[in-house]
């Protein structure tokens, strides 16, 4: 392969892994004439480590980022967290091997960061700008709010409509309770 096919390749085979992962799951924006069609979205499987009340519930977000690999051709790493609506935040914990994973409760949002990341969503809802992006990593976001359940995936920078969702990781940043030390 010559040396300037690296990017575009590598731009086609994450946009393949993410769509890959997604498949069956995505919705597409509605269109003009077609109010959002509601469906039912595939959250991570594992509950392990999640409250008994959030094994119940459907998260308000859950994203999904991945980074290419750096060193070694093979699939992205994925690093997957939750917001729920009374604002507790957890982080996907997995160890190479050792199966599918486990939940743990890092904090929680506050609710002014809940009330800001509902209304992103719901305005991000109403778009359906095409998705853009490039080979620096990419991120799922399955997003549930009264009104709308969708997925988007977006690889590299999101933009157009989808430009709002660069705000997702400042809002929950600058809204975290402060973490309480370890012993």
């Amino acid at each position: 392969m010559r040396a300037g096919m690296t990017r575009p390749v590598t731009t086609v085979l994450l946009a393949a892994v993410l769509l890959g992962l997604t498949l069956g799951c995505s919705q597409p924006g509605p269109s003009v004439d077609e109010p959002p069609v509601q469906k039912s979205m595939k959250l991570t499987p594992v509950v392990d480590g999640l409250s008994p009340a959030h094994r119940a519930e459907v998260p308000l977000l859950e994203m999904v980022a991945y980074t290419p690999p750096s060193t070694r051709p093979g699939e992205p790493t994925a690093h997957t967290s939750r917001v729920y609506r009374d604002g507790s935040y957890y982080l996907l914990q997995s160890a190479e091997g050792a199966g599918a994973g486990r939940w743990a409760y890092l904090s929680s949002v506050k609710p002014e960061g809940i009330t800001r990341l509902e209304e992103l969503f719901g305005a991000v809802c109403e778009g359906s700008d095409p998705l853009y992006g490039n080979d620096e990593g990419g991120s799922v976001y399955r997003v549930t709010t009264p009104g709308c359940t969708r997925e988007f995936v977006v690889t590299g920078v999101p933009s157009g409509d989808l430009a709002r969702l660069a705000d997702v990781t400042d809002i929950i940043s600058h809204n975290m309770n402060t973490i309480p030390r370890g012993p």
